[in-house]
């Protein structure tokens, strides 16, 4: 299919490193306590406001994006009409967190606006948070199904973002719906065929669970990456180990704190230290309930895995007439 093609080509050329996003949960709560007085009082438009300015410290907040929706729904029945030419969005800056939140809060003044909410489709798929684009794509087939003159060009764009991030269940449900409208193009048929092949293949990963969980998980790593990555000689990555070992025990519950310290684990290939991390990632995961770690560790495991196999292939190719190494490999 020519869009995984490309989107797999993409993934393999150098990427320029993301800006890290900088949260700031305290910031971010204070605004959303805000919106939501507000929004009690029906002062929806400054509602919607609120909750975006709160956004900027803390974009990743699932439940603030849907209380924007709810207050957005509630405006327009309330006969809110759509952002003219003297509104400003209380969002200022050019970099892309704030093209999102632009983006959403045009969609917000406007649900039907279909441009604005694949603007924050596609803007929250480049800045790693999979889950936002997700969930507004989600909205986007949902409304244009239920439009008089659905757009096939909206369900090829919403298809090939939840592609980009990986939610290859959503690609097929947009997907499928093309092959609906055109049930006589051939090349859309295949792209259905390869999406559906895709989603055997997280399946066979991950088992059967939420897909939007895998999203999550996707979206945590990809961020952890676009921070200064971690490289050091032997003996400054023991150090740098120690530091972060003790920086957790002395604060269990900080998530970054954490993510580190499972980076600096894993980022020479020691089984030693991979397996310390599986140890972690598994506590972690037990306290708190969030299934990316339990993703994380699948992986690592898949890894060693893989190793053990190269290894044994190795071993077996030396000695072709081993037959113990050659029921260990085949096993």
């Amino acid at each position: 299919m020519d869009f995984l093609r490309r989107k797999k080509e993409k993934s393999d050329e150098p990427q320029a490193e993301a800006e890290p996003i900088q949260i700031d949960h305290r910031k971010a709560r204070a605004w959303f306590d805000r919106a939501k007085t507000v929004a009690d009082t029906s002062n929806y438009d400054y509602a919607i406001d609120s909750y975006l300015s709160g956004l900027k410290f803390d974009p990743e907040s699932m439940p603030a994006h849907e209380a924007i929706l709810d207050v957005a729904r509630r405006r327009k029945v309330n006969g809110g009409k759509p952002a003219g030419l003297m509104d400003k969005s209380p969002i200022s800056g050019k970099g892309p967190l704030e093209k999102m939140l632009a983006a959403e809060w045009k969609w917000a003044r406007d649900l039907d606006n279909a441009g604005a909410a694949l603007e924050v489709m596609e803007t929250a798929a480049s800045l790693n948070l999979g889950e936002v684009a997700w969930w507004i794509g989600d909205h986007v087939i949902n409304a244009n199904k239920a439009s008089k003159r659905p757009s096939k060009q909206i369900y090829t764009k919403v298809r090939d973002l939840y592609a980009e991030i990986g939610a290859y269940d959503k690609a097929v449900e947009a997907c499928a719906i093309l092959v609906r409208l055109d049930p006589e193009d051939d090349p859309l048929r295949r792209e259905l065929h390869d999406l559906q092949a895709e989603v055997t293949l997280m399946k066979g990963k991950y088992g059967d669970g939420d897909f939007r969980d895998g999203i999550k998980d996707a979206d945590k790593q990809k961020q952890l990456e676009a921070e200064d990555a971690i490289s050091a000689s032997a003996d400054q990555q023991k150090s740098l180990i120690d530091t972060l070992r003790e920086d957790f025990d002395a604060n269990p519950d900080d998530n970054q704190v954490f993510d580190k310290l499972i980076r600096a684990l894993l980022q020479n290939d020691v089984k030693e230290l991979e397996d310390e991390a599986l140890k972690l990632l598994a506590a972690h995961h037990e306290k708190t309930g969030s299934y990316r770690y339990k993703m994380q560790a699948d992986d690592v495991q898949m890894k060693q895995v893989r190793r053990a196999i190269r290894q044994l292939k190795s071993r077996f190719e030396a000695e072709p007439d081993n037959a113990e190494l050659r029921t260990q490999y085949n096993e």
